[in-house]
């Protein structure tokens, strides 16, 4: 009987093929929102997309997310620097108030990171011109390469002013932008300082490297001695920040509502596609019944169509939708999706409970049909 439940599926060519459009488009809708909103909480992490070298954060107080902190002072590094088990400690500034006027006489807001000027912890990953060495001398920058459209006419070579203060720019590099789209630069931290007001605070974190003979945990309980600090594992900050973007902002709420409303459509499509196909061979239904057919193996084949359908219409949903993302994975996109097997496996179940749903409610309209159908 399952041979005949698949016959009776795939000889409705027409049928088929709308039933599993409408399905596939489903699963489009609720997989693809969930992909660009994993892509957005990636990107609302910032600078912790890329920079890794450390085992521990240090912030000041209780930070909201990466972008939302109160700033530390040179004495509190030095502090950090004296705590045993550390083998090195860092600054970081990163700042997004900076101001770049270019040479057009137009401005743009920049994102700034500050490094070490000796180590160059936090460095880019990737150089794609200059020398990165090149970044120890007074006043130079790079410039990221995701937003560089956003500063025409700067390149390797250039001079801009960033808060009144000259820049001259040593080199492209390649990263990962921040939830802003800002254009990125990168300086030392000694001649990032120069481009922000002065504060007693300058710091924007503390990078901190364990020696190896250290316990992560015996350091970061040595730096919350301090009041003033917290110390939060590479993890443990992202997932701070990415929880602010999804409870704390209207983000989250909003891909819940896309999310939810491409379930609802999904429910539909296949509803309304099973109760067409399920009216359209009745006939076939009451020609089974009559010869005997079960009732349970009636609701085993409809359950069978359903399933094969489902299946099939997931992976082409999940294809069209990891083609939409293709374009996301280049460096300098503005919209980034993440698309892990996480997400490949959970979509699976929304959308098997969608075409059963679909399926099981037109199950009264198969088991009440009447042989009497074969005569009108």
């Amino acid at each position: 009987m399952n041979r005949v439940a698949l016959m009776m599926l795939f000889n409705a060519r027409g049928k088929f093929v709308a039933l599993v459009f409408g399905v596939s488009f489903a699963v489009l809708l609720c997989t693809q929102p969930v992909a660009i909103f994993l892509g957005v909480l990636e990107r609302a992490t910032g600078v912790m997309q890329f920079m890794r070298q450390a085992d521990i954060w240090v912030a000041s107080n209780e930070p909201h997310q990466i972008e939302m902190f109160r700033g530390l002072s040179e004495q509190e590094l030095e502090r950090v620097r004296s705590v045993p088990g550390v083998a090195w400690a860092q600054p970081l500034l990163s700042i997004n108030q900076a101001s770049a006027d270019l040479p057009n006489g137009r401005f743009y807001r920049v994102h700034l990171i500050g490094i070490d000027r000796a180590t160059l912890v936090g460095q880019p990953p990737e150089m794609l011109e200059g020398n990165l060495s090149d970044l120890r001398l007074p006043d130079t920058v790079l410039l990221e390469t995701s937003n560089r459209q956003r500063l025409p006419g700067i390149g390797v070579g250039a001079v801009l002013r960033l808060n009144d203060r000259r820049a001259r720019v040593i080199g492209i590099c390649r990263a990962r932008g921040n939830l802003l789209s800002l254009p990125t630069l990168y300086a030392s931290y000694a001649t990032a300082k120069k481009y922000v007001p002065e504060s007693r605070r300058p710091l924007s974190y503390i990078m901190v490297k364990v020696k190896p003979d250290a316990s992560v945990a015996q350091v970061r309980r040595a730096i919350q001695a301090s009041p003033s600090l917290q110390a939060y594992g590479c993890d443990e900050f992202r997932w701070i920040t990415m929880s602010f973007v999804m409870f704390r902002t209207s983000i989250g709420a909003n891909f819940a509502v896309t999310v939810g409303l491409g379930v609802l459509v999904g429910f539909i499509v296949s509803l309304a596609a099973f109760n067409q196909f399920t009216a359209d061979y009745l006939p076939h239904f009451a020609l089974l019944k009559a010869v005997g057919t079960r009732p349970r193996t009636l609701v085993r084949m409809v359950l069978l169509q359903a399933l094969t359908v489902g299946l099939i219409s997931y992976g082409i949903g999940i294809g069209m939708a990891g083609v939409l993302v293709l374009p996301t994975l280049r460096a300098d996109a503005s919209l980034v999706a993440v698309f892990p097997w996480q997400l490949l496996a959970g979509g699976l179940a929304p959308m098997l409970v969608c075409v059963s749903l679909g399926s099981m409610l037109n199950l009264p309209r198969v088991l009440r049909a009447d042989p009497a159908l074969l005569f009108r």
